[in-house]
Order: C-alpha cells, then structure tokens, then sequence
C-alpha cells in the first residue's frame, strides 16, 4: 500500500484562556514510540462522528478502533463514542470530534488543544479530520479506515511515530499495521499505566479471585481471596506471545471453577485455559472468528431452565431413547410396569450405567400391578450420549418400559415422591401430598392390570405423554411436565377412559439446575455489520457445539455488559445509545431475542457503565456508573428492567483510581467494587451493600507496575 501521512496541529490554552498556537508537526520523521508531551487528566475520552462525507461502513470501522485502544488490558484509557456533533467543523468547542472533509494528499489530521497544570501538560480537546476524498487509486475501504483512524487516536493519547514498521503508530499504513503491535501496546501502557479488570472465581469457593498478567514476560497470576484478605497465590503458566490477549473470565466445561479465554488478536484464534484453582487442568482452541467479530461477553446466555425433550417406550426388558449430549444437567427418568404382585426389580441401566430406585408401588388386588420409578441423571450418565439402551434386570417379556429424559435439572437428587397402591374398581390413579419446587419437573406413572384402557386425562400439567406401549393383559401410561410455580401437597390425578381392577402409581419431582454449574457462553458482535452472535460451548470447554444469531443492532448502539435481568437463569444484554443516551435490555431465550425494554435515557455522555451486578442481594441485577469527569460512583437499583432507586457511595476524584471489577468478596450476597490506582499499584476493595459502602480495605500493593489485574 502506499503510504500516507498525517498533520498534527498542537495548540496551547493558557489558563487565562488565551489561545497560542505552539506548533504544526507533519509526519515526517519517525520515533521509536516517543510520546508528545501531553495526556489526558482522567483515562477517558468520548468522540461524537459526524460520518456524513465518509463511507458507509465509517462508524464501524471507527468503533473497531476505539476498541483496539481500549482493550490493551495494560492500559486504563477508554475511547467511547458519544453520538454526532453539535458543530461538525473542527476547533476548540468543547467536543472532541472526528470529521471528513478534502485534505488533498493526505488522508488524515489531528488537532489538540492542552494546558499546563504544575508543569504537567494536560490534554483538553481532540478533534480528527479524515479525508472526504482520497486521491485515486488509494480509496477507503473497511481495513484502511479502521486503521487510519487507529493510528489518529494514538496521537490523541499522546503518541508521536513508531520505529516498528508493522506498528499502528508507523509513518505510514499498509496491510501488516492493521492491529497494535507491542510498541503501540508499549506506548498507552506507559502513559496511561493500568488495565480492564478480569474478576472470577477460580476455585469454586464462592469468593471472587483476581487474576493478574504481567505486562512484559506475559506470566499469569492468581490470587485466591477470602473476602477483603488474600489467603493463597500462584502461578498457572506464561503466555509468552502478547498478541495472544486475555478476553474474560467464565466457566467454559461447567466445573465450578472459572476458566481464562484469551484470543489472538492478528488471527482472530479463541483459546481456553481450563483451571482449577491456581493450576492450568487442560488448553485448547476453542475456534477462530474474523477479526471485525468482537467478543463482547462471556456467560450463560443459553437456557438452564428444566425442559423436556423426549420420551420412548417398549414391551418387555428394554427400549432405546436418545440421551443427547454431555454437560446439559440430563436426568432419564425410566418407568416399569408388569401385571403382577412379584418381585421387585434388582436394577435398571441407561447404556449401562447403573439407576436409582425412586419408588416402588405394588396393588396386590387380584393379579396385582407392579410399577416401578427409576432415573439417572448427569452425573451417573457421564460421557454417555445418542441412542443407548435402556435395560431392565429382574424382569421379563410380560413388562413395559417407558423413559422421560430432560435437561437442565438438579443433580442431587428427586424432591419428592409418592405412590398409589390401593385403587381398585375406579377409573382413577391418584398420588397426593407432592411438592414441586418453581419451575422444577413433575413426572408421573401410571398402571392398571386390566388392559385396554387409555388415559383421558392428566393433572395439569402433565402433557407430555408416553402412552404405550404396554406390558402384556395390563396397561403402562407415563406424563411429566414444568410447574412453573412452586406446588405444595399438590395432589396429581390419572384418569382412565374406564373402571380398571386394579392401578398403581408413583410421582415425583425435580429442581431444575439452578444449583449446578453450568457452561458460559461467548458474546460476540461485528463491527462492521452491528450484527450479534452467541458461540454455544461444547462440554469439554474446549469446542463450539453451535451458534445462533438474537439480530442486529445499528452501530450507534453500544454493548455495556451482560446479566441476568429477569430472573431467567439466563443473561441478557444491556445496551446504550452514543447518540441519544438510551439504556436498553435485550431479555434474552438462548440465542433468540425474547423482548427488549428501556428503563431510562442518560444524556450526559461523561457517565460510563462500570459493572452489572447484584448490589443489594435481592437476585436482581443493578447497574454501576461513573463519571469520567467528577469521578463520582452511582448506583441503579434495578427490579428487572425498571430502576426502582438509585444513589452515589461515594466520589472519588482522583484520575488515578480506576474501577477494576465487580464481585462478591465476602460471600454475603451483595456485589463488591475493587479498585486499583494505576500511579502506586494499591489494590482497594469497597464492600457494599446496595448503595451504600459498609466498609474498605486494601489486600496489597503492588509495586511492579507490570502487574496488571486482568
């Protein structure tokens, strides 16, 4: 490509407001990375684009290169976009700006304007002008606007020209300076010294850890924490490469313990770190997305909610049902039933692996019907999946099988189970005294040794039916369904289309899977398009077991965080407008769009969203702001996507502390602030409880700056 170059125009205000103009730079000579001389007094800036004279893609490609800058995890500066201008020609106004107008033979200039504070230059303003019309040969596509506009906002952080040539920061651009290299990463590391902070919990305790990656040799660091106090550190390993970056935090194989995702930023490559406390279990790559795909979250944004799936039946020892895949919380819940008083059953198998006696319900009317409830659920299935058999020991060719299978249950057991032993020349099976917790699942067999008879109704809700076949001169029927709503003593009804000899019948009852871990998943979003996509992780941590797309949302619109608003067990996506100040939630079912709802417009484009947690312990998430100029925290009391109350804990003025993360440190509940100052490396811990700071500490400090909290 051929190269270009940039004007850079250096103002000075003095504080009597008189406006000096110092110097004119054209980029014509080259520096290992140097700095200008000036920064900005906090590690933010908003920029409002006026894209009426660029291309059409322009707002993506600039989007993407504020994120670049931003996601540098050594550093705390922060580009955002802001809307469009009041005033699109660009001067010291009060907004920093990007703009298309003809600069000839040039396809970009920045013009700042700074003071002087005690001897420190402080930067005030930043407006950027790109070319409206590239000479020919040399138009604009995505990559070069993107890039361009990259290598514009590193002068705006205060970077004079690279000696890399494959840096942003170069003279000129061409197709191997399309990322930041590490003397670009070196440059906003040094002027603006700290990180995006990565909280989890790494060892499966319920207190949230930090994770620390030094900035230089690439070494990883886990410090594992009891409330404010650090009990234990260590070492999982060095990722050597530092353009192989850390992503987020998530528990990818559904162990309890949080995993580290990293991605190569040159080749788009996702790769995962399995832990287990301090220790590095297994890595792996999980896929590869282009790199106008940006991961924007990571967590469970698919379905763990009980859901049936299906059932099969056979006459005599066995049948077949399809278990479906590891890691999803499956339960199989087998029925048997003969026409007879005889023994009990001495086991059933699902593809060999051994069941659990639920119940056992013998009528010893007459011939006598024997029913009998057995089941399985993840943890006895194991690595189990597809087509298996379903076998029964103890029996014979006079008995009927039948086999539910759900996921996303609870694996420690049923909650509740009853039988019906004694009815006899009625048309009812009746099971009473039955608690189902909300949203758990409710099964139900039913038998009657008379033959020929159907079921003509169930209890509600028990739709989902297995009604044969049946064992030899008697009939076997089989219902289970989702209270959505907590039952208690509840009694559950078969009845038959006519007066049986004798019946028999079990029940019992699930919780869904809310207690067990389960698989995060990736959030992702194109830069280009605005579209967004959710990677399924597969069992093993280490695979995409699928993807879906919820839609598409214009590029004025930013992703803010990921959480669970309406109590769904699965994450929604919170969003604000740059242009307007809208906030908005899209609640989410899986990897569709369910509803979406705003709560509230914030015009005031200096507050930042910095956490979407639960504050107050009331399973309802809240949102964390603050304000890049005055340095105050507020809070959002959240009742899904309403704002019920909201306050401000405190301000803190100082540029230098930056807010690294949400968690709970204490386990009691309510969500924690940490902190860290990027000038002296004290770690700072608030511990809240909802607006309000109940108390503070500092575990450590640390003097090695190349340690960064990830």
């Amino acid at each position: 490509m051929k190269g270009f170059k940039i004007k850079k125009e250096k103002i000075f205000i003095s504080l009597a407001g008189i406006v000096i103009v110092i110097f004119t730079l054209w980029s014509t000579q080259v520096y290992s990375y140097i700095c200008s001389g000036t920064t900005w007094k906090t590690s933010e800036a908003n920029f409002k684009v006026d894209t009426t004279d660029g291309p059409a893609y322009t707002l993506g490609a600039i989007r993407i290169a504020m994120d670049m800058w931003n996601e540098v995890n050594t550093s705390s500066f922060e580009f955002d976009y802001a809307g469009t201008p009041s005033y699109s020609p660009w001067g010291f106004d009060g907004e920093n700006t990007l703009t298309f107008e003809d600069l000839e033979s040039q396809l970009g200039q920045t013009h700042w304007w700074y003071t002087q504070e005690s001897g420190t230059y402080y930067t005030l303003e930043a407006d950027i002008v790109l070319d409206s019309d590239p000479f020919p040969g040399y138009p604009w596509t995505f990559d070069r606007l993107k890039a361009v506009t990259a290598h514009e906002l590193g002068h705006v952080l205060g970077l004079n020209h690279s000696a890399d040539s494959e840096a942003i920061m170069w003279s000129e651009i061409s197709d191997s300076n399309q990322i930041l290299r590490s003397d670009d990463i070196d440059g906003i590391s040094y002027l603006y010294p700290s990180d995006e902070s990565f909280l989890g919990d790494f060892d499966g305790d319920g207190d949230a850890d930090i994770l620390w990656r030094h900035s230089t040799t690439g070494m990883v660091y886990i410090w594992l924490m009891n409330g404010k106090a650090r009990t234990t550190s260590g070492s999982p390993g060095t990722e050597s490469d530092l353009e192989v970056r850390i992503q987020g935090i998530g528990d990818l194989d559904g162990d309890g313990d949080d995993d580290i995702i990293w991605r190569n930023v040159s080749t788009g490559t996702v790769s995962a770190w399995l832990m287990n406390g301090t220790a590095l279990e297994d890595s792996g790559t999980v896929g590869t997305e282009t790199t106008d795909w940006q991961i924007k979250g990571i967590g469970p944004l698919n379905s763990t909610e009980a859901a049936f799936v299906r059932s099969n039946g056979s006459t005599g020892t066995s049948t077949t049902l399809d278990i479906g895949t590891p890691g999803t919380n499956r339960l199989v819940v087998v029925f048997a039933d003969d026409e007879s008083k005889g023994a009990a059953l001495t086991g059933v198998t699902v593809d060999g692996k051994a069941c659990h006696l639920v119940a056992t319900a013998i009528n010893t009317s007459g011939a006598g019907n024997h029913q009998e409830m057995w089941y399985a659920d993840e943890d006895d299935l194991g690595v189990s999946s597809g087509v298996v058999t379903i076998a029964i020991q103890g029996g014979d060719a006079g008995w009927g099988v039948h086999a539910h299978l759900y996921t996303g249950i609870a694996q420690d057991g049923f909650t509740d189970s009853g039988i019906d032993d004694t009815s006899v020349g009625i048309s009812t099976i009746t099971v009473t005294g039955i608690d189902v917790p909300a949203g758990g699942i409710v099964v139900m067999g039913a038998g009657e040794g008379t033959g020929g008879l159907t079921v003509n109704n169930w209890t509600s809700p028990l739709t989902e039916r297995q009604d044969g076949p049946d064992p030899a001169s008697a009939d076997l029927f089989s219902a289970s369904d989702i209270e959505t709503t907590a039952q208690t003593n509840k009694t559950y009804v078969a009845t038959l289309s006519g007066n049986h000899n004798r019946g028999a019948g079990i029940v019992a009852s699930w919780d869904f899977g809310e207690y067990n871990y389960e698989r995060e998943d990736i959030l992702w979003r194109n830069m280009n398009t605005g579209e967004v996509k959710v990677w399924q992780i597969g069992s093993d941590g280490l695979s995409v077991e699928s993807s879906g797309s919820p839609g598409t949302k214009t590029l004025d619109w930013c992703i803010k965080g990921i959480a669970q608003f309406d109590n769904n067990e699965r994450l929604d996506i919170l969003w604000q407008n740059g242009d307007t100040g809208e906030v908005e939630i899209w609640l989410m079912d899986g990897t569709s769009l369910d509803s979406s709802a705003s709560p509230a417009t914030v015009s005031d484009s200096n507050w930042y969203i910095k956490g979407v947690v639960d504050f107050d312990n009331d399973s309802q998430v809240d949102i964390l702001w603050r304000h890049s100029e005055t340095g105050m925290v507020y809070i959002w009391l959240m009742n899904g996507t309403a704002r019920k109350n909201s306050g401000s804990p405190a301000t803190v003025s100082s540029s230098n502390w930056h807010i690294k993360g949400t968690a709970d440190f204490n386990n009691d509940g309510n969500k924690d602030i940490l902190w860290c100052n990027s000038k002296s490396g004290m770690v700072y811990i608030w511990l809240m409880n909802g607006t309000t700071r109940i108390t503070s500490g500092s575990p450590a400090t640390v003097k090695d700056l190349g340690w960064k909290i990830k």
